[in-house]
């Protein structure tokens, strides 16, 4: 588990006495001397101040409470921080200063969420009238309240945030209620809403506030998987759904397993978003350990994400092929929630870089060959923002068409980059035809395919949201990964070869 690494351990906050001027502030000196002592700073804080001044306001321990900064995994739900179960997360914004007003209405509020154990998982995401979200407000606010007093006075008798309904409580999270209808062109919060529920269902959009192509196939596989009426637009129906969509009850949001298949039940809100790992704690932490159980496990299932979850995972993501790391993303998820993978006793410890007995034969070698000379094709046609073939691309609608139109490796529908490499396997030796990822601010931005050639690649590049075909330098060319700054990752086509060739397409 991470820890909380924003401010220095010694909070400083307004005094309400000079201290040059020789006057004593308190007997035994200043308020927040005085909290520091009395304080066990046992917290998940690395302030022992902040700490012990929770503990004064909640007149209880918190010890059993774990706190990250995990800004990605907050943006991806729409908010600046969230608690599930006892496990907190913040925003990069967010500081231990006690003179931060606005860190520390946003800390009171989770430490209220993570003293209750967090709400019943009757949802996924915390609605409207979650009481919960109430209790954790107050909560908020007058720590904030106190905090901004430099901690002088008696401390405020603040309760748990009991009563919640969502396993995953956010703060500063928009609700969805259809009303305006949503649809292809819609901005706002309320888009950005959408996104954030969408994205707890497993799928892999911008918190944008923007409602275009990628967002509408997100809403349209989510009524899809409903038997809502199928047609894009979000109004009260379909908000009333998304908001109400329960934690034990997802369908197939629309990603599809690593095998490609799309529309597969979704056991207990294991959707790999937020990611789990050791270290957390709450009713995902239960549904994950029921899926291993259900693999060949024999967890005990009490949300809590310790050395042998850890360990069911990395057996598990090994008998599957996956990348080892302990770490249940989307990729993971899917393969635990596919009825068809394999259990964790099947014992193929290989780090997850795949099986490859087609590799060298000329079936296989040949369907390598025809991604790049497909991919190779397109040299120089225009890069246009959300093109998706055959005259323009954007970069994550030229892989789309060279590997499902032109080679047949898929049948999935429009996704995002981000979308491509939840679907893919990593690998940390690309071949041709393999996809390279590229990450920005908000997550996986960019993908290309590698030629097999070093670090060279070939891809729809040189464009953004802008590029609507006009930039002679925004087009179909080879690059080199190498060159560019970002932080980069590997998705192989092997598994797709495989099926193919095994008749699985």
């Amino acid at each position: 588990m991470k820890t909380l690494r924003r401010a220095s351990s010694a909070i400083s906050a307004p005094s309400s006495q000079d201290v040059d001027s020789g006057e004593e502030v308190h007997e035994n000196g200043s308020a927040q001397e005085q909290l520091e002592a009395q304080g066990q700073s046992t917290g998940p804080f690395d302030s022992p101040l902040l700490n012990a001044a929770l503990e004064a306001s909640f007149g209880q321990s918190l010890s059993g409470l774990s706190a990250d900064w995990a800004s990605a995994e907050n943006e991806a739900i729409g908010a600046d921080a969230s608690c599930e179960g006892s496990a907190m997360s913040f925003g990069g914004s967010i500081s231990e200063n006690a003179a931060d007003t606005a860190s520390m209405e946003i800390v009171g509020h989770e430490v209220a969420h993570a003293l209750a154990g967090g709400g019943s998982g009757e949802t996924v995401l915390d609605t409207e009238n979650d009481q919960g979200e109430d209790k954790a407000d107050e909560a908020g606010v007058r720590f904030a309240e106190w905090a901004s007093a430099g901690f002088e006075g008696p401390a405020p008798e603040l309760k748990a945030a009991t009563g919640g309904k969502a396993a995953i409580h956010r703060h500063g999270g928009a609700t969805l209620s259809g009303r305006p209808m949503l649809r292809r062109g819609s901005r706002g919060g309320e888009v950005s809403a959408l996104q954030s529920l969408l994205n707890a269902l497993g799928h892999a959009l911008s918190v944008d506030g923007i409602f275009g192509r990628r967002t509408e196939s997100a809403v349209l596989a989510y009524q899809r998987s409903k038997r809502l009426e199928i047609d894009g637009i979000v109004g009260p129906n379909t908000a009333s759904s998304l908001n109400g969509a329960h934690a034990g009850t997802h369908s197939g949001s629309g990603q599809g397993s690593q095998s490609g298949q799309s529309g597969q039940s979704t056991q207990a809100g294991v959707t790999g978003r937020p990611e789990l790992r050791l270290g957390r704690r709450g009713t995902l932490v239960e549904a994950l350990q029921r899926l291993l159980n259900t693999k060949g496990g024999s967890l005990r299932v009490d949300g809590d994400f310790g050395p042998a979850t850890d360990n069911a995972v990395k057996r598990f993501q090994a008998a599957n092929n996956l990348e080892v790391d302990g770490v249940v993303g989307p990729n993971t998820a899917a393969k635990l929630n596919d009825g068809s993978s394999n259990d964790l006793t099947s014992g193929n410890a290989n780090g997850g870089q795949g099986n490859q007995p087609f590799a060298g034969n000329e079936a296989y070698e040949n369907l390598r060959d025809a991604v790049m000379a497909a991919a190779e094709s397109h040299l120089g046609k225009p890069y246009y923002w959300g093109a998706d073939g055959p005259s323009m691309f954007d970069c994550s609608g030229f892989v789309l068409y060279v590997l499902r139109q032109e080679t047949g490796l898929i049948n999935w529908g429009d996704d995002t980059a981000a979308g491509i490499s939840n679907r893919l396997p990593k690998t940390t030796t690309p071949k041709r035809g393999d996809c390279v990822f590229y990450r920005g601010r908000s997550g996986i931005s960019h993908i290309e395919f590698s030629t097999g050639n070093g670090s060279e690649t070939l891809g729809a590049s040189g464009g953004g949201p802008s590029t609507k075909g006009d930039n002679p330098r925004a087009k179909v060319k080879f690059g080199n990964y190498n060159r560019d700054s970002r932080a980069k990752s590997f998705g192989s086509i092997e598994g797709l070869i495989q099926a193919k060739l095994s008749g699985g397409r």
